[in-house]
C-alpha cells in the first residue's frame, strides 16, 4: 500500500511540475532580458521536486530528452520540447557510482555495479535489468551496437556479451595489459582506449586487432568519434589533441603533428559542426577547427564547456557564471550575459537548445529565438 501511496503523491507532484515556471520574471533562473540580450528566449523553466541537502550532479541531453541525476542517485526524465517530467526513479544507492548513461535506439543503458539498467524514456520506466555475473566490476567504459554490448571491466579486459541473453562471448586484454576504460562501437569496428595512451580497433565478433595508435602519454578521458564516424578524437595527459582517422588508425590529414593544448586533457572532447572543443584547467577552453587544426578564437581562460552551436555561434558556459556567445566565423567574442545563479548545465550538439540549472533543481531551457522576430540575433 506505501508503494500505491509514493507513486500517488509523485504523480500529484509531477502534475503541478508540468504546469512549469516558464516565464516566471525575477524567480526565473535568468532574468528574460538577458537571455534577449544574448538572442536567447525561454522555452521553459522547472523546479524539480528535491529533498532537503539533496543537488542536481549533472544533466545530459539524449534524443529528446534531458536527464537529470542528483547526488542521491535520483533520476529525473525531462521531455525536451514540453519541460513535461517523468517519475523520478532512484536508479541506484545514494553513494553508488552511477555513470552517464549509454543512449542507443532510443533507449538508454545504466550501468550501476554489476547490472545493466535499461530505461525507456517514453514510458519512463526500467523495462530490463541485466546481470553481468561474470564481471567483478567496471572501468565505467561502455558501448553497444545492434548485436552486442561492450564493458570495460575492473580487471584490465573488455567484456563482449550479447544484447539479448546478456551472455559473455569473449573478452579482450591490451598488449600491453593496462587498464581498458572506454570503448566505442559499430557494426563494422570496435575502438577501446586505455590509460597507458593507446587506441586499439578489433573486430566487432571477434578479440582480433584491426589496427593500434599511441599517444605520447597516457590518457584518462574516453576517445571520442565525430559524428560523421570518419575520424576519432583523442586527448592525453601528454596535453595533445589526437585526430585519427577511425578505419585506419592513421593521423588525418593537416594532423600529423597532434594540437598542443597547454595542459594535461583531463575533461571530455566535444566535436561541434566545424571545430572541436577542449578545455585544459592549465588554458581553459579552445574551438580547434577540424580541417586545418587552427583555433578558431583566442582561448578562453575561465571558459569550462560549449552549451550549443546555433550556425556559427558558439554558446559557451564561462566560470564563475557567464554565458559567453563566440562567433567561430568571426574568431571573436560577440557579447558576454551574466547567468549568476547557474552552476549546472548540459552539453547539447543536437540542436541549438540550451539547458542551464543550478543545484537546487531550477531547470531553464532557451532557444535561439526564430529568424525574422525581434531579438534574434545576440545584442552587444
Amino acid at each position: 500500500m506505501s508503494g500505491i501511496k509514493s507513486g500517488f503523491m509523485w504523480s500529484i507532484i509531477i502534475f503541478f511540475l508540468g504546469l512549469g515556471l516558464a516565464g516566471a520574471g525575477n524567480d526565473g533562473l535568468v532574468r528574460p532580458e538577458l537571455l534577449d540580450q544574448a538572442g536567447l528566449q525561454s522555452a521553459w523553466q522547472i523546479q524539480l521536486p528535491l529533498k532537503p541537502h539533496e543537488q542536481v550532479e549533472r544533466l545530459n541531453v539524449f534524443g529528446d530528452y534531458l536527464y537529470v541525476l542528483t547526488d542521491q542517485n535520483f533520476f529525473f526524465c525531462i521531455d525536451r520540447n514540453t519541460g513535461a517530467v517523468r517519475t523520478p526513479l532512484q536508479i541506484a544507492t545514494a553513494g553508488l557510482p552511477v555513470l552517464p548513461p549509454l543512449y542507443f535506439e532510443k533507449n538508454s543503458a545504466f550501468l550501476v555495479g554489476q547490472e545493466l539498467k535499461i530505461f525507456n524514456p517514453v514510458t519512463g520506466q526500467i523495462t530490463r535489468t541485466m546481470k553481468l555475473s561474470q564481471m567483478d566490476g567496471s572501468r565505467g567504459g561502455i558501448a553497444q551496437n545492434s548485436k552486442f554490448v561492450y564493458i570495460c571491466g575492473s580487471d584490465n579486459r573488455l567484456y563482449v556479451f550479447t544484447r539479448e541473453e546478456g551472455v559473455c562471448l569473449f573478452t579482450v586484454t591490451a598488449d600491453n595489459d593496462s587498464a581498458i576504460y572506454s570503448v566505442l562501437a559499430t557494426d563494422e569496428i570496435v575502438w577501446f582506449g586505455t590509460a597507458a595512451g593507446n587506441i586499439v580497433a578489433i573486430e566487432p565478433t571477434s578479440p582480433r586487432k584491426i589496427w593500434q595508435f599511441n599517444l605520447s602519454g597516457k590518457m584518462v578521458i574516453p576517445p571520442v568519434l565525430d559524428p560523421d564516424g570518419e575520424f576519432i578524437y583523442a586527448g592525453g595527459l601528454d596535453s595533445k589533441l589526437y585526430k585519427i582517422n577511425a578505419a585506419k588508425g592513421l593521423p588525418a590529414p593537416e594532423w600529423e603533428t597532434p594540437f598542443f593544448t597547454g595542459g594535461p586533457i583531463r575533461d571530455p572532447l566535444i566535436p561541434g559542426k566545424t571545430c572541436v572543443y577542449v578545455y585544459t584547467l592549465n588554458t581553459g577552453l579552445h574551438a580547434v577547427d577540424k580541417q586545418t587544426k587552427k583555433e578558431v578564437w583566442p582561448p578562453l581562460l575561465q571558459g569550462r564547456a560549449i552549451l550549443a552551436e546555433k550556425g556559427h555561434l558558439a554558446y559557451i558556459y564561462v566560470q564563475p557564471g557567464i554565458l559567453n556567445v563566440m562567433d567561430n566565423a568571426a574568431g571573436k567574442k560577440v557579447l558576454s550575459v551574466n547567468i549568476a545563479g547557474v552552476d549546472r548545465y548540459a552539453v547539447n550538439m543536437t540542436d541549438s537548445k540550451i539547458y542551464l540549472a543550478d543545484k537546487k533543481g531550477r531547470i531553464l531551457a532557451a532557444a535561439p529565438v526564430a529568424e525574422g522576430k525581434s531579438g534574434n540575433s545576440p545584442k552587444p
